[in-house]
């Protein structure tokens, strides 16, 4: 029997107004961020499962494989992916679909991977490819399940707050009744 959870997250949307002042220094030796216009469905999973398993990523593993599609290959959205060997080992996704505002819809790492700048190096080379288009606001939004270090980042790089919210998130746990 399949019983559903709630977890509850404070969530913070975040905004940018004008490009920030970035150093970026790609490419890192060893790795590829790679623009990547049709991910394959399966693969994409893969890279959401683990990086987003350990914080609760719920939304896009909810999705029929139809439905993810419509979203990946819309020609406004926009996956990179980071990497390492023969390896995924982060992504980002952001689209256009509301030009010209944008927005960030993922930034993340494998658990063995962060803590070595490598995040902050994906945010800021999505956020130059962002502002070559010339919008007039930039948003993404963290929650209190994500990496603790994910709204430091944000607000260092120059994202400001303009809204919190409470959400309840429902997890699924499988349990037996006896």
């Amino acid at each position: 029997m399949a019983r559903e959870d709630r977890i509850t997250a404070d969530v913070t949307m975040l905004e940018m107004l004008s490009p920030p002042k970035l150093n970026l220094t790609w490419p890192i030796s060893g790795l590829a961020f790679i623009e990547t216009p049709e991910p394959e469905i399966k693969q994409y999973r893969a890279i959401y499962h683990a990086v987003g398993d350990n914080h609760f990523w719920v939304n896009r593993k909810r999705l029929t494989d139809g439905q993810l599609g419509a979203l990946l290959y819309h020609p406004e959205n926009y996956v990179t992916q980071l990497w390492k060997d023969n390896e995924c080992i982060g992504f980002t996704e952001y689209h256009a679909r509301h030009f010209p505002q944008m927005e960030i819809v993922f930034v993340g790492l494998v658990a063995s991977e962060t803590g070595k700048g490598l995040g902050r190096a994906m945010l800021s080379h999505t956020l130059q490819k962002i502002w070559n288009r010339n919008p007039t606001r930039v948003i993404i939004e963290t929650n209190t399940l994500d990496h603790p270090s994910a709204l430091p980042l944000y607000q260092k790089i120059g994202f400001k707050p303009y809204k919190r919210k409470r959400v309840s998130i429902k997890t699924r746990n499988k349990f037996e009744i006896i």
